[in-house]
């Protein structure tokens, strides 16, 4: 008898959308993952020249320099997936500027990230199956291991496309190492944790929650329309940018962000006929997988 998370990925015929849901906006400034980097970074600036002014109190600096960082993971996944700009090297730079307060280079994450989108929900090669470790209790340490995880998959499994992907990590690695190493020398240490170091972990403790273990719980099928949920809802998709339909981004990985809940709406039919894991529907994940 072959396990839940073994059913196959191909269990289901493939719905068809429409071909201008798919890849970036024509232009900069009609193109909404271009403006979430000006806000992301116009936040992070803030909150660390507000600390630094002595304008705001480290808790604040917190929740403002991790709500930044929040925002900018969207920018870097898009950017990683060629739906963040139409030209390539606008493109990549937007994914690899917003990587860096989150501690990873945008090839390391690509590549570990791929591995997830081939083998997702499969115990043995996704590298997000680490957030459903332990117990309960401790999913939020599990959910911050993610950050040791993803480096383990790359440099372990020598994940690089090239000579220079390798040393992009490399570099990253020695400029966190020596930012702390240097603000612990120069007294600065603590400075250093609010404005970043303690925010970015922040950040990748809900961002592990959010788009890893919530869309892919109970992680019992391995089959396109139920190994990912949807939570729909329009307060959701504000607050989660759209990852609350995580199922359509799996679906079609060139669909940018902003678009999720409107192609949610288009194929929603067609979706629960395939028993898609939509949560406030009446569940027929069980039936379909059985």
């Amino acid at each position: 008898m072959t396990r839940p998370a073994e059913t196959s990925r191909m269990a289901s015929p493939r719905i068809k959308v429409a071909r201008e849901w798919l890849g970036a906006p024509s232009g900069t400034l009609k193109n909404p993952t271009f403006w979430l980097f000006v806000l992301g970074f116009g936040t992070l600036a803030s909150g660390i020249a507000g600390y630094l002014l002595g304008q705001l109190p480290a808790a604040a600096t917190i929740a403002i320099n991790a709500t930044a960082i929040y925002l900018l993971f969207t920018v870097m996944h898009d950017s990683m997936h060629r739906t963040a700009h139409e030209s390539r090297f606008i493109n990549d730079l937007l994914g690899r500027l917003s990587a860096l307060p989150l501690t990873v280079t945008m090839p390391l994450f690509r590549a570990v990230h791929y591995e997830h989108h081939s083998h997702t929900n499969d115990p043995e090669r996704d590298p997000d199956l680490i957030v459903n470790r332990g117990p309960r209790w401790a999913l939020p340490l599990w959910c911050l291991a993610i950050v040791v995880e993803y480096r383990r998959h790359y440099f372990g499994r020598r994940m690089w496309r090239d000579r220079s992907d390798l040393i992009e990590a490399i570099a990253m690695e020695c400029l966190l190492l020596g930012a702390i190493v240097v603000a612990a020398a120069t007294g600065t240490l603590a400075t250093l944790a609010i404005v970043w170091l303690v925010p970015a972990l922040i950040a990748v403790v809900v961002l592990a929650l959010c788009f890893d273990f919530l869309p892919h719980y109970p992680y019992n099928s391995r089959e396109r329309y139920l190994d990912t949920r949807i939570y729909p809802g329009r307060i959701l998709n504000a607050l989660l940018l759209g990852q609350n339909y995580h199922l359509i981004h799996h679906l079609w990985t060139t669909i940018p962000w902003y678009r999720y809940q409107r192609v949610f709406g288009e194929i929603e039919d067609a979706l629960i006929e395939r028993g898609a894991r939509i949560e406030w529907h009446e569940d027929r994940s069980e039936q379909a997988i059985a």
